[in-house]
């Protein structure tokens, strides 16, 4: 008697073809899971709502989690720092609305220690393609903002420096262009900054020399780095005034940007004047 199950047709094997497509299919996912499993940046999917669905070990040490479970106790919104959490919302419903999105943000782990991340979403679509979920990847940028936080500080402490100085201070580019000029120097020359800073570095002298030969001999100098690195010079600005200077130029090699010639001027008009009276009274 054949049983209930029973069927007169001979069950077909399994085609090879598709039991090697199913293998395939097994070692593309396995494959998959080892890389998001070992990459060094944070990889998350997140729901509509907002919750966590999937987060590979290096978001949970980001949140300093030890699992997945532990790292859902809390709405992932509620790791943002709550200056930024407005702007977290917003690239969500961004995202599910079909856009990707890009924005840099501070959380507090699990543990109390802050981070900042950048994180770039993409939304993630359903075969009927309505998106269903989000695509997060996410990196470490604490190290990046602390660096940036220090220059904007040293920034600051040199600009205090740079304005203070009694000495007046130049800088230009190698085309002869004044790219910044500090107080002092606006006051040796008798012009104001809007008047120097953009244009040819000579439009405050006088003199015999024509700009035009002065800026030809700026450019070939600066091209050669033989500018002089100390001297002393009598100058005559376009006002009228004479005046012997002190001047200290300093090549700068700024990354990602041409070089700059710091130039510094200390006016020792005095200085001469008393030592050429020394010299006058020891020869009576």
């Amino acid at each position: 008697m054949k049983g209930p199950l029973s069927s007169d047709k001979p069950q077909r094997p399994e085609s090879p073809a598709l039991a090697g497509l199913e293998q395939a299919l097994r070692e593309s996912e396995a494959r998959y899971r080892a890389i998001i499993e070992t990459e060094p940046e944070c990889v998350k999917i997140v729901a509509r709502d907002g919750h966590l669905l999937q987060m590979n070990p290096a978001g949970l040490a980001m949140l300093e989690a030890g699992s997945l479970a532990e790292a859902q106790q809390r709405a992932l919104v509620e790791y943002i720092v709550p200056e930024h959490r407005h702007a977290f919302l917003q690239l969500h419903q961004r995202v599910m609305s079909g856009e990707t999105a890009l924005l840099e943000f501070e959380v507090i782990g699990l543990r109390g220690s802050r981070r900042w991340l950048e994180t770039h979403a993409v939304p993630l679509r359903d075969a009927a393609g309505q998106v269903q979920s989000l695509l997060g990847v996410t990196r470490d940028i604490t190290g990046r903002r602390q660096t940036e936080q220090a220059l904007r500080e040293s920034e600051l402490r040199l600009h205090a420096v740079w304005e203070s100085s009694l000495d007046a201070m130049r800088l230009t580019d190698p085309s002869g262009q004044v790219v910044a000029v500090n107080e002092a120097y606006c006051r040796l020359v008798d012009m104001k900054r809007e008047d120097l800073e953009g244009r040819p570095y000579m439009v405050c002298y006088g003199g015999p020399h024509s700009p035009e030969h002065m800026l030809q001999r700026y450019r070939e100098r600066f091209a050669q780095r033989a500018v002089d690195q100390r001297r002393e010079r009598r100058m005559t600005f376009a006002n009228g005034r004479t005046a012997d200077l002190e001047v200290t130029n300093l090549f700068l090699d700024l990354p990602d940007r041409p070089p700059l010639l710091l130039s510094l001027f200390r006016d020792i008009t005095e200085r001469k004047r008393l030592e050429e009276q020394l010299r006058h009274v020891q020869k009576l």
